[in-house]
């Protein structure tokens, strides 16, 4: 008797498994009409005035050159910044302390940790 509650448990599963997974994709082509059809190569025109940019970066809490102590994202939305004409934002997301956390005041990794 187990066996089989064991079996049915496991079928009962694989199809729940089954309907989720099918239920995330579909097998169709995106739809546009005709008027939209290419889309992407399309030029937007627009008499709107950019007042704002909002930059927004995550997962950036490592140093990609230690010798130098740069990271590589933080230099690129830095330039990105000094180019910008109107009022920035710049955001960070978290996930900015890799990759365990700020070590403890006493371990020898903090000075390097700091510098991130």
């Amino acid at each position: 008797m187990k066996q089989t509650k064991f079996c049915l448990k496991e079928v009962i599963l694989a199809l729940i498994a089954a309907l989720l997974l099918s239920a995330c994709g579909t097998m169709r082509n995106a739809y546009y009409s005709d008027s939209e059809i290419d889309w992407q190569s399309k030029e937007i025109s627009s008499d709107n005035k950019l007042i704002h940019t909002l930059y927004l970066i995550g997962d950036s809490g490592d140093l990609d050159d230690t010798i130098q102590n740069r990271n590589y994202v933080v230099d690129a939305v830095g330039d990105a910044i000094r180019k910008e004409t109107v009022e920035t934002t710049l955001s960070f997301l978290g996930d900015n302390i890799y990759p365990n956390g700020l070590p403890q005041k006493k371990d020898p990794e903090i000075k390097m940790a700091e510098k991130v």
